[in-house]
């Protein structure tokens, strides 16, 4: 098996257990987490990262120059 199979093998498995985890952990069958905490762990995530990446793009509208504009000539054929 080549390099690139082997670790789309890995991160399939990987992320079904970490499926797998975040079922148990979410519906509390572990012991000594908070369930609450699998919830508001990835809101936070994906709240921050929806809201740098809005700054991002107003960074980068605030400090793109405007393209130059060149009017067409008229051209007689």
């Amino acid at each position: 098996m080549n390099k690139v199979k082997t670790t789309g093998y890995a991160v399939m498995a990987t992320a079904a257990l970490a499926e797998v985890f975040y079922i148990l952990w979410f519906f509390g069958y572990i012991p000594n987490l908070d369930e609450e905490l699998a919830v508001k762990i990835p809101v936070l995530i994906i709240t921050s990262t929806l809201l740098l990446i809005l700054a991002f793009l107003g960074y980068v509208m605030a400090t793109t120059e405007q393209p130059i504009t060149i009017k067409p000539t008229k051209q007689s054929y």
